[in-house]
């Protein structure tokens, strides 16, 4: 069971305050998450109300070996388990993050990430390292040829598999700021009307022009 309820909407931005209920859990937006592989358990955390993650990078040597029998395939899904393992409270919503730090991926691989999401309570698509790096490797056109459309690969793969489980869009505050609206736009194309913003590692105030414009 998934419901949503709008509490709040600010008049001028559309910005909206919501109570979101999935199954037996429940939270209002916008929620705090936490990284489950930096969870110690004898560390307080200040919040109340928090979102689960699991946070992974994935390069292009792992997504190479999630299409083989091989050691990098194990090596993942047992960090995984044991990252699962950690969780603060199992009554928490639960959701996965891939990170790429790649833009060479295939279908097949999109899938597999799916695949991955299987037991989290939401599908999320894939975030995005380092831009920096992805421009020096793929090209300034790299968001244009690359991301976006691996973006659209994702949603609708979500789509041809008809399975009652909602998805999150996924905003990377290393994506430059005349990106997000064209990011923004193809959520909107799919009916996608919840996002995370992978601050990766900053401060939000260091980031407030990409977060306004969200």
């Amino acid at each position: 069971m998934f419901k949503i309820k709008k509490l709040k909407e600010d008049e001028e931005t559309y910005f909206a305050h919501k109570y979101v209920k999935i199954n037996r859990k429940s939270f209002e937006t916008s929620v705090k998450a936490i990284d489950l592989k930096y969870y110690t358990p004898n560390v307080p955390i200040a919040y109340d109300t928090f979102v689960e993650e699991v946070y992974k990078t994935i390069d292009k040597t792992l997504l190479n070996g999630f299409m083989e029998n091989g050691e990098n395939k194990e090596r993942f899904n047992n960090n995984l388990k044991n990252i699962l393992n950690n969780r603060v409270n199992p009554s928490n919503p639960l959701i996965f993050i891939p990170a790429l730090k790649t833009l060479d991926i295939s279908t097949e691989q999109i899938k597999y990430l799916l695949l991955t999401q299987r037991y989290f309570d939401f599908y999320t698509v894939p975030t995005l390292m380092k831009s920096k790096s992805i421009f020096e490797n793929y090209g300034n056109s790299a968001i244009e040829k690359y991301y976006l459309p691996m973006i659209n690969e994702c949603l609708k793969l979500v789509e041809e598999r008809s399975i009652e489980k909602h998805t999150i869009g996924s905003i990377p505050m290393t994506l430059p700021i005349k990106y997000i609206e064209s990011l923004l736009n193809v959520y909107l194309e799919f009916g996608i009307g919840a996002v995370l913003v992978d601050l990766q590692g900053r401060t939000p105030f260091t980031v407030f022009q990409e977060l306004t414009s969200i």
